[in-house]
């Protein structure tokens, strides 16, 4: 007679609403003015509704059910991470829990609910349990407009946050978020010895409709704005040595790292932009066919007006480059095509920029065709940014050797 739905129909976030469908009536079971509701806890043997999830700086439980209250703070003792519930018995007394962190591996437990008892039974990469892994923090800070934002900041561990050198480690999507957890691109660039500031920019999810439609048309305006306003919060904090910053990211990442390089020259060292968009006409009219649905949500979020897209697209601003730029890009790439690399390269080489481009062979938007690709990609990275911020460098093996795949 009724249903659990999670939606953002009549508010800013996603909340859940009970909906009555012999009436039709609504009422509000869980709500938060900012954050959306991630997932639900349902009891298996009562069907009872026990907790709701949401993504806020972390995973944040709100109970329904004072009865698993306690369950859940006796499995707080395992240590300072989330917790979620993968799986109970039908008795409901064993359930398998997932621990995840951002500075250990996540892994799985059991608990005995009548003997309160938790066993751990294993973890997803068990050769980092010896690891001193860093710490991810949340953060966030005031844009220019005035609107907060919100983000995350590892540093290197071990070593003092002051004058580090920071990368701007920027997400795809552009609708998603970066998260409290276990993030191996982060841990490596910690490791070695960058602070690492990931900004869930406005345009990013999890914050509302709100927090998300003012990214709507801001791809090279206010988005990017926000993560040089970043970068000048960790510089003010004293964190980040202004003069060692780096901006990096893939598919949007990529055009958001071209964007910042073009329209804020100086702001930034160095980028690395890999499977970037360069001009938005160009990605508009080569979008696959079959993304009927997404081609309407670009156009709502990015722009249609080719004029509009023309003045976002850091192909037509390749003279306002100041500092050097590392394009990699995937040869098999279908819906950020190559042609967007092999132009942005070619307009800042007749400019005399220093760039360089390299291309992975056999490799989709999403994959990197096993990981030898992967392994010459960050091998490549790890050069690039050592030689630019000073960071430390692993001299490649053979499997890692990425000069032959340079343009």
């Amino acid at each position: 007679t009724g249903l659990w739905v999670i939606t953002s129909l009549g508010a800013n976030a996603e909340r859940l609403v009970e909906v009555d469908l012999r009436t039709g009536g609504m009422d509000v079971v869980s709500e938060d003015p900012l954050f959306d509701v991630t997932g639900l806890l349902i009891n298996p043997v009562r069907n009872t509704l026990e907790a709701v999830r949401y993504e806020r700086e972390r995973m944040a439980w709100v109970f329904l059910d004072d009865s698993i209250r306690g369950d859940f703070a006796l499995l707080a003792g395992i240590g300072e991470g989330d917790i979620s519930i993968r799986s109970r018995d039908s008795s409901d007394t064993g359930w398998l829990v997932r621990f995840s962190a951002p500075n250990r591996p996540t892994a799985y437990y059991h608990f005995d609910r009548g003997a309160k008892t938790i066993a751990f039974l294993f973890s997803e990469d068990p050769a980092l349990e010896t690891e001193s892994l860093a710490i991810k923090n949340a953060i966030d800070f005031v844009a220019t407009d005035g609107m907060t934002i919100y983000g995350y900041l590892t540093l290197p561990v071990g070593v003092e946050p002051r004058d580090l050198p920071l990368v701007v480690y920027v997400h795809g999507g552009p609708w998603t978020r970066d998260s409290w957890e276990l993030d191996f691109p982060v841990q490596w660039l910690a490791n070695r010895g960058y602070a690492v500031l990931q900004v869930n920019f406005r345009g990013s999810t999890g914050y509302g409709k709100a927090y998300q439609n003012a990214g709507n048309l801001e791809w090279g305006g206010k988005a990017v704005q926000d993560l040089v306003d970043g970068k000048n919060w960790a510089v003010m904090q004293g964190i980040a040595d202004p003069r060692r910053v780096a901006v990096m990211g893939g598919s949007y990442g990529g055009y958001a790292t071209l964007a910042a390089l073009t329209f804020w020259p100086g702001e930034f060292a160095c980028g690395v932009a890999m499977k970037a968009i360069s001009d938005a006409n160009l990605f508009m009219n080569s979008m696959p066919h079959q993304w009927t649905v997404a081609r309407g949500r670009f156009e709502v979020r990015m722009g249609k007006d080719p004029e509009f897209l023309t003045r976002i697209s850091p192909l037509h601003k390749a003279n306002q480059v100041m500092g050097p730029l590392f394009i990699i890009h995937n040869a098999n790439d279908v819906r950020v095509r190559q042609e967007h690399a092999d132009l942005m390269v070619a307009a800042l080489r007749a400019l005399g920029k220093d760039v360089t481009f390299m291309v992975l062979p056999d490799a989709g938007h999403t994959g990197g065709a096993g990981s030898s690709n992967l392994m010459r990609r960050w091998a490549a990275i790890e050069t690039f940014l050592g030689k630019h911020l000073g960071g430390r460098i692993e001299a490649p093996n053979n499997a890692e050797k990425w000069e032959p795949l340079l343009r």
